[in-house]
């Protein structure tokens, strides 16, 4: 049997969970830091606002 990984071995259990945590850190910081670049400036969301509406107004093209 091989004692890579032991779960009733309670510092088996303590450096798994370490990696848990620290993986999930890792995941959290990084979306933190995507939605910290994808804030927009006020002038910038009300364009995009502006290009929408324009664009559900235009008439549709018929498929059939």
């Amino acid at each position: 049997m091989s004692h890579l990984h032991d779960p009733s071995n309670p510092r088996h259990a303590r450096m798994f969970e370490l990696l848990r945590q620290t993986q999930q850190a890792t995941r959290t910081i990084k979306r933190v830091k995507i939605t910290a670049v994808k804030k927009l400036d006020a002038d910038v969301a009300q364009q995009i606002l502006t290009n929408a509406v324009h664009s559900l107004r235009l008439p549709r093209p018929n498929t059939k």
